[in-house]
């Protein structure tokens, strides 16, 4: 009995603790995201095609992933020539308004003299507040002025969910975005090679200025730098990204990855820590984007659904001069990234080409367009074009041929009256009467 006792005791522990460990933690290829992480989106860079969402338009509050949309507003006044990345600005008495808490802010001091370079890593890396308000001023004369500016790019860029207050994200409850907006920002942002090259940087020393001796920083994204945790959350194929941290929006992270040819971008927001055995945190930000990033690369490719030139159908051409059918063939091929586990039987390929076709028709010429579909979503879509030009029969021979509903089985009949009609002039003019002289 004590035996059998102890043998339930032993199995009920073992279940308890299975339901606590994290789904992250299972080798399962299940893509759940771990409920710890409240918001996530993982996207495709270059197809812009979503593999992976919870509740990303919802709106949250960013955190520090909002400068990352500082860092796109300055790198755009750098591409248009308003600034440059060497230009030496110097911090007003305002730079440290709004700092709440000391270990976000660098210390810029007013009078100090620091490039935009300097204050963009200052920004990224450590993800220092009080240099989001230097670029803000140097940028557009206040940060109000340049919260308007981070506003207006949002908008152009086709965020239909976001409004900023402030150039480094320390909490108001009018700031505010969605995944689905965010990715929309951090796509834009991961087109500039600078923006690229800072937020890929682990470690940068940025040189001393009037006021300060060099600072030596540190990357806080753990799937890219190893400085604070080591190898516990690195990724070898993350190539950078931005972290976010307060009470409101819990813990944040933004970041990006490339593998064999592919780019993702993962969104993961209001994110929670959970206990180690050991007592320490278990970071769920780093560890299920990570996750995430695997199987997404792993789960996916890019497939060919149609192939150009490849044969779609062959139709007759009306008052053409060849009986042959018509040869119609996709103009391009379509591809889509798909999870690998599809078959044929989950696409349907549609088109609308017409019930009949007229001649004259040119070699290339759109006769019609074709569809692949997963359900009701358009996977992809192309011209169907003629493989060969088609010329049309001779007018004349088109009006006689019109005597039957067959313009070309006309061809014996027309030659057969003609035939019949010169019969009949040669021998009117054989068998009338002769005029004696």
């Amino acid at each position: 009995m004590k035996r059998l006792r102890f043998f339930c005791f032993f199995v009920t522990m073992v279940l308890l603790l299975s339901l606590a460990v994290p789904s992250a933690w299972a080798a399962s290829p299940n893509p759940d995201v771990d409920k710890l992480c409240a918001y996530v989106l993982l996207e495709d860079l270059d197809s812009d095609t979503v593999l992976y969402s919870r509740s990303s338009n919802k709106k949250i509050y960013p955190a520090s992933t909002t400068k990352l949309v500082t860092a796109l507003v300055v790198l755009r006044h750098v591409a248009a020539g308003d600034i440059s990345l060497d230009d030496t600005v110097t911090c007003t008495d305002h730079v440290q308004d709004g700092m709440t808490s000391l270990a976000a802010r660098s210390g810029l001091a007013k009078g100090e003299k620091i490039t935009i370079r300097s204050l963009l890593y200052l920004l990224m890396l450590p993800s220092h507040c009080d240099a989001g308000n230097a670029l803000a001023e140097a940028v557009s004369g206040s940060v109000s002025a340049f919260a308007d500016d981070m506003n207006a790019t949002a908008a152009e860029l086709g965020c239909t969910n976001t409004h900023f207050t402030n150039p480094h994200g320390l909490h108001n409850d009018n700031h505010y975005t969605t995944c689905a907006d965010m990715y929309l920002l951090a796509k834009a942002a991961y087109e500039y090679e600078d923006y690229r090259t800072i937020i890929s940087t682990t470690d940068y020393s940025v040189p001393a200025t009037n006021k300060h001796d060099a600072r030596n920083i540190h990357n806080t994204n753990a799937l890219r730098s190893k400085h604070t945790y080591g190898n516990t959350y690195y990724y070898e194929y993350c190539t950078g990204g931005k972290t976010g941290s307060t009470f409101q929006a819990k813990y944040c992270l933004v970041s990006y990855a490339e593998k064999d040819g592919r780019r993702l971008c993962c969104v993961m927001m209001h994110g929670d820590w959970y206990y180690n055995p050991d007592g320490s945190r278990l970071w769920m930000q780093f560890v299920e984007s990570k996750r995430l990033y695997e199987w997404g690369f792993e789960a996916f490719s890019e497939q060919t659904l149609v192939e150009g030139g490849k044969t779609i159908a062959e139709m007759k051409v009306e008052n053409s001069r060849d009986e042959t059918p018509l040869p119609i063939i996709a103009a391009t091929s379509i591809g889509a990234l798909l999870p690998n586990d599809l078959s044929d039987e989950d696409f349907t390929i549609t088109n609308d080409l017409p019930d009949t076709l007229q001649a004259p028709i040119e070699q290339g010429q759109k006769l019609g367009t074709l569809y692949v579909m997963q359900g009701d979503e358009i996977l992809g879509s192309t011209d169907l074009i003629a493989a060969a030009s088609v010329n049309s029969m001779p007018k004349i021979l088109g009006k006689l041929g019109g005597l039957t509903h067959e313009p070309r089985g006309n061809f014996p009949f027309v030659a057969a009256i003609c035939l019949s009609f010169g019969t009949v002039i040669v021998l009117f003019f054989a068998l009338r009467p002769r005029k004696r002289r």
